[in-house]
């Protein structure tokens, strides 16, 4: 039986690709969960949405929990989101984007409190404003601290080799094979620990 990996994001997730006037996306062979799957050969859902962001509400957290029952089961829930809370939302702070997450994380582990989650901090942006790059150093901290106490794997891609797109926000089809290339061990480590008996497979497992 297949594995299966659902990634629950935003635009980088998608494979938005900000060359295209048309507002189209990179073709499969340059999107990370499609390059994920071929490296793997696991079956790895695509769940991004362009302008996607943390669902919250009661009516856009139901939506996201349907869309990922609608793929169930799988082995690996991998969340990638805040990018777009950072950038859009009035008074943009860590506290009211962790609040954000932490409702989310609140709603996954009483949907799922069995499926292993990846949650990983917003990528870096390269808008060269003091506050937005600070904002994204913070998230970094208020979303380990989220992982730790939904007891969910955690890593950080600003630490990641991702060159961005001309619009300084996009990943490059550089930076989507890199990221591929750097979630692939991580998901086998917790896959790893999700087949050992001996653990819960929903604990914590923090990456570099």
């Amino acid at each position: 039986m297949s594995v299966r990996i659902l990634c629950f994001g935003d635009s980088n997730t998608y494979g938005y690709d900000p060359r295209d006037v048309l507002e189209r996306r990179y073709p499969p062979q340059e999107r990370w969960p499609d390059l994920l799957a071929a490296a793997t050969g696991w079956d790895v859902v695509n769940l991004g949405l362009n302008g996607r962001t943390i669902p919250h509400r009661p009516r856009e957290t139901e939506t996201a929990l349907a869309q990922i029952r609608k793929y169930l089961p799988a082995a690996c829930l991998v969340v990638l989101l805040g990018s777009n809370d950072a950038l859009l939302m009035d008074d943009a702070s860590a506290e009211k984007i962790g609040a954000r997450m932490d409702r989310f994380l609140h709603a996954l582990r009483g949907e799922l409190p069995d499926l292993p989650i990846l949650l990983l901090s917003p990528p870096r942006v390269e808008i060269p404003l003091a506050h937005v790059q600070e904002l994204f150093r913070e998230l970094i901290l208020a979303y380990r601290k989220l992982a730790a106490k939904y007891r969910v794997s955690f890593a950080s891609p600003p630490s990641w080799q991702l060159p961005l797109s001309a619009d300084e926000v996009h990943f490059s089809a550089e930076a989507h094979a890199n990221f591929a290339r750097k979630i692939e061990p991580l998901l086998r480590q917790i896959l790893s620990r999700a087949g050992d008996e001996s653990g819960n497979p929903a604990d914590l497992q923090e990456f570099e």
